[in-house]
């Protein structure tokens, strides 16, 4: 959303992308953001957006991923 309001002109949004920009290149990443994604395509005919959330992270957690960044304090 950011991204588009500043490729239709939004100063704004443009200045903000440009000094996230800055921070990744300076400090090797972007920080800690919360992502909201909107327009999401379901999976199967009637999937809420809660029946995704949860089944993306069953899925990831049978994958494994993560694991390596939880560290030993949750082991």
């Amino acid at each position: 959303m950011l991204f588009d309001r500043a490729v239709n002109g939004d100063l704004d949004a443009a200045t903000l992308l440009l000094k996230i920009r800055e921070r990744a290149e300076r400090y090797g990443d972007a920080g800690v953001e919360q992502i909201e994604i909107s327009d999401w395509l379901p999976d199967y005919p009637g999937q809420s957006g809660e029946q995704k959330a949860r089944e993306l992270a069953t899925s990831r957690k049978d994958q494994g991923v993560g694991d390596s960044e939880r560290g030993a304090a949750d082991e």
